[in-house]
């Protein structure tokens, strides 16, 4: 799929909207490839592009926001949380996040647990124990992901 995605940035009749969902593409290619952060350029670049596609702006988003968090550091959890809290609208704990192709993996209380996560990292404690409660309630699974932050950030302290 890679190379798809790459022939299609580099066609030089593709449209910028093929560019941009190209670019999304190839970053969750890469993500589920490699790692997330493996994204982060493509997530970037597809971003970068504005809402020329908002199905793909939206997942650029989403994939762009989880490859700095995964990259850590105060700047990138900075920008993680701007871009879900703002950009995505998921300050509101009751928010659902609407996702086209789900098979990007990436459900709404998994996006609102790493927003939870980026949360406590710039001490905001408040906001990521509302966030990661209830990314709990919309998700009861005790082997996802929802359930891995979820301990992650109880042995890190954020219950104490």
């Amino acid at each position: 799929s890679m190379t798809y995605f790459d022939h299609v940035i580099n066609d030089s009749s593709a449209t910028p909207e093929q560019r941009q969902i190209a670019y999304n593409g190839r970053g969750w290619a890469r993500a589920k490839y490699y790692n997330t952060i493996e994204g982060l350029d493509d997530f970037k670049s597809s971003y970068q592009m504005g809402e020329l596609n908002t199905n793909a702006y939206k997942e650029s988003i989403l994939g762009y926001a989880l490859a700095l968090i995964q990259a850590t550091g105060d700047s990138n959890f900075d920008r993680a949380i701007q871009l879900l809290a703002d950009e995505l609208k998921l300050a509101n704990p009751l928010f659902v996040l609407g996702i086209e192709h789900t098979c990007i993996g990436v459900s709404s209380p998994e996006a609102h647990a790493m927003l939870a996560y980026a949360y406590y990292w710039r001490n905001q404690p408040l906001l990521a124990i509302e966030q990661i409660n209830q990314a709990r309630i919309d998700d009861t699974s005790t082997t996802g992901t929802v359930y891995q932050i979820y301990t992650t950030l109880s042995a890190a302290g954020l219950f104490d």
